[in-house]
């Protein structure tokens, strides 16, 4: 399913540079987040916790987002594809593991989607103060970086020591609400969001309290060139 998701994006991206300019159509932000997610849960390939969940968060992170207008409606509208790779600095990750927490450091996320703009930011030609955007797709997580368990390794947590594979790579749709504004102080714009991912849980188990996947990131930028 994500992997048609990205074909069709592609597809409309390639069609699309044949007719319009790249560089009037190309935006850039910058800017820092703060993410919670509940990742869904896997199987560990464990006969003693067969069934675990990853639960991660970030406290300061950055981001880069990219968009290209694929079609525009007038100065003040268009619709777009965009992606927004993001790193987290302090973050921590944790594996639900029975009694057991295993835990790692470090995340990195990489939404990819389609996004409607209004106002300020959604054309150069835009004369508008302020401006939204509504945008969803998939967000593609890698938790946690570092000090984890990989595939088809053996690794032991704590005392009591538990052999399994733990699971670090998401994919997960979302949702994301943007509000763009000019600073009072300064010509630049600035844009503050809020995207929210869901999915259900493939994995279930009597004996394990399986908690609702959800993830919530918030971060504030500037648009680039603007």
């Amino acid at each position: 399913m994500h992997s048609r998701y990205i074909i069709i994006i592609l597809f409309l991206v390639s069609c699309n540079l044949q007719a319009q300019d790249f560089k009037d159509n190309f935006f850039k932000t910058l800017g820092l987040q703060s993410e919670f997610n509940i990742f869904p849960t896997f199987e560990t390939g464990s006969s003693d916790i067969p069934i675990s969940q990853c639960i991660s968060i970030s406290l300061i992170g950055g981001y880069y987002g990219l968009r290209y207008n694929l079609y525009t409606l007038g100065d003040n509208k268009s619709l777009g594809i965009e992606i927004n790779p993001s790193v987290g600095v302090l973050s921590v990750g944790g594996y639900l593991l029975d009694d057991e927490i295993a835990s790692g450091l470090g995340s990195f996320s990489l939404p990819l989607g389609i996004s409607y703009n209004l106002g300020a930011g959604s054309t150069y030609n835009s004369a508008k103060n302020r401006g939204f955007a509504i945008s969803t797709g998939v967000d593609f997580n890698y938790s946690p970086v570092l000090f984890a368990k990989s595939d088809q390794e053996d690794i032991k947590w704590g005392t009591n020591g538990i052999k399994g594979d733990l699971k670090r790579f998401y994919s997960i749709p979302y949702f994301s609400l943007a509000f763009r504004f000019f600073g009072k102080r300064t010509s630049l714009l600035k844009q503050f969001f809020v995207r929210v991912s869901y999915r259900t849980n493939k994995h279930k188990d009597s004996n394990y309290q399986n908690i609702p996947p959800l993830g919530l990131k918030i971060g504030f930028g500037r648009v680039i060139g603007y």
